[in-house]
């Protein structure tokens, strides 16, 4: 017989999902499946809880973790494979169509006036759904759903798509993946400044700015990455040099994150993005030791298919999966080893 933890043991979220991920390295998929269950309750947040239920199902092959994870309503990339899985179409969220205007006395690229409205948002004594009235533009849309989505505590969720004019001269996969960065990287709020100062909408860092601009034969301000149209260009033309190394959007989105020479030096490794294990191409996701640039891969991917369907380009989460062993397909640094 095998032990069994007691049920009301506070064993914590991550150290359940190890404890599965060795069982499931030592062939033990029972005790494996057991702790991901376990670990699925323990969760902190929902996604948490998504990633826990897939295990199980792959660890199982129970369909009932499939029919959990599809009521979810986070949308990412484990409940995606999830509707892959039992042939379900996507929720592909919310893009809102907001009235245009402008939000009287606000400016959507000063830094210091986001600030002021983030600690108004997280302010506990703020009217939320007055509040977001006031931001309810188009040119705010950012700012909006910001609001709405903590009001709502992530639910629903939002995927917004601005600066059509700009964007949609662009091929879609570019389309797709500068929407599913911004997504990510500041939740489209143009005059975002992070703790490592990494500037504007797409959150690119200053010794990158002075890189690109070099390329665009521009002169530009620091200030100038507060203007999304600015920081679109500025990130398109980034996303030339990585595509050209790059090809599929979970690598860019490791090197658009950590950077190209660790992309490089991560997918060459032999253990991961292979194909060598039967738990293969997902287990290669959980193996990314760089905690940020793990997490970060796994919600652009999730991002990014979300706007490919909204694109009307409808690819699947376990389609794009099923070719990250393939250099060919992917990548230039491991066809030339």
């Amino acid at each position: 017989l095998r032990y069994k933890p007691a049920q009301k043991n506070a064993l914590r979220y991550d150290y359940l999902m190890r404890m599965g991920f060795e069982a499931l390295n030592r062939g033990d998929e029972s005790l494996a499946e057991y702790d991901f269950a376990r670990a699925a309750d323990r969760a902190p947040k929902r996604e948490l809880a998504d990633r826990a239920l897939f295990w199980a199902w792959k660890a199982d092959g129970d369909r009932d973790y499939l029919k959990r994870l599809v009521k979810s309503w986070d949308i990412n990339l484990y409940t995606l494979a999830a509707r892959d899985a039992l042939k379900l179409k996507y929720n592909l969220g919310i893009t809102p169509e907001l009235p245009k205007g402008r939000v009287p006395g606000f400016d959507i690229r000063d830094p210091i006036q986001w600030g002021s409205l983030k600690r108004k948002i997280f302010d506990p004594h703020t009217d939320m759904e007055a509040l977001a009235k006031r931001f309810r533009t188009a040119e705010t849309v950012g700012h909006w759903t910001y609001i709405k989505t903590k009001a709502g505590k992530d639910i629903p969720q939002y995927f917004p798509m601005p600066y059509r004019e700009f964007m949609k001269k662009l091929p879609v996969k570019r389309q797709a993946i500068l929407y599913a960065i911004a997504r990510q990287e500041s939740r489209f709020i143009p005059a975002s400044v992070s703790r490592s100062f990494a500037l504007g909408m797409m959150q690119i860092m200053p010794f990158l700015v002075d890189h690109l601009k070099k390329i665009r034969h521009e002169r530009v301000d620091y200030d100038d990455l507060f203007d999304p149209i600015t920081a679109l260009k500025y990130a398109n033309t980034h996303m030339d040099y990585l595509t050209g190394w790059l090809h599929h959007p979970l690598f860019v989105a490791y090197a658009y994150n950590a950077g190209i020479g660790y992309t490089k030096r991560l997918i060459r490794r032999k253990d991961l993005f292979a194909n060598r294990s039967k738990y293969d191409p997902w287990i290669s996701l959980e193996r990314v030791a760089n905690y940020q640039a793990n997490d970060y891969g796994k919600k652009v991917l999730a991002n990014y298919v979300i706007y490919m369907n909204k694109l009307g380009h409808p690819i699947r989460m376990t389609d794009l999966m099923s070719v990250v062993h393939l250099p060919r397909l992917t990548d230039e640094f491991r066809a030339k080893r």
